[in-house]
């Protein structure tokens, strides 16, 4: 079934997906960082391999994983840039710029199909873990984009999971406002953004949007 809204070369996406019935598929910090690394990874195309025995070879031959994933790209391309992030309990938000033809579709394919594997066995379980296909929508202009962003990085605040958006540590909102963490890698193309604002005037344009985006 085609999709209402294409996946295009050069445009700029907003990425959803949802766990099947609500149900909770990232519970500690461990998954939560899993996903992200995922996100690291997949974002290239023609991988040689598997993210899990990508994992292995950094833990057997003692590469960061940062490290590793820059020596692999050198040998292939993105297939997306991604430009922001959230997870949420139970769902996901991505802002993505496709680079190569279905370069979103086999992202997403690959990152989803890679962590529900690695979910399974986690907890023992069987079956899927995510809602049919991904939803997408298009963002047609700058404007846009901010207000999506400012959307995607405020769910936990309007979630209640936080109050800033800067409490919650499993989205990108820390790299635009320059709070690094070394516990979780910079995976975002920050200058769509960054090039027309500041980090300080971005943190306050997202803040002060808290309450109007709970009501």
């Amino acid at each position: 079934m085609k999709r209402q809204v294409p996946l295009t070369n050069g445009a700029i996406h907003h990425v959803y997906s949802k766990s099947i019935s609500h149900f909770q598929i990232f519970n500690t910090p461990v998954e939560y960082e899993r996903f992200i690394l995922l996100l690291q990874y997949y974002q290239f195309s023609r991988l040689k391999l598997s993210f899990s025995k990508f994992i292995r070879w950094t833990v057997t031959n003692n590469i960061p994983f940062a490290q590793a994933v820059t020596e692999a790209a050198k040998e292939t391309s993105p297939s997306v840039d991604i430009l922001a992030y959230c997870l949420m309990p139970t769902h996901f938000h991505l802002i993505l710029s496709q680079t190569i033809n279905n370069g979103i579709e086999r992202f997403i394919s690959k990152v989803c199909s890679s962590y529900s594997h690695y979910f399974n066995l986690r907890h023992n379980r069987k079956g899927p873990l995510w809602q049919n296909r991904f939803g997408n929508s298009r963002i047609n202009n700058h404007q846009e984009l901010l207000e999506t962003s400012r959307y995607v990085h405020l769910n936990p605040a309007t979630s209640y999971l936080v109050d800033r958006a800067e409490n919650w540590v499993y989205s990108s909102f820390r790299e635009y406002t320059r709070i690094i963490d070394p516990q979780f890698p910079c995976i975002c193309h920050t200058k769509n953004i960054l090039d027309s604002t500041t980090p300080e005037k971005y943190a306050a344009f997202v803040n002060n949007h808290v309450e109007t985006q709970r009501a």
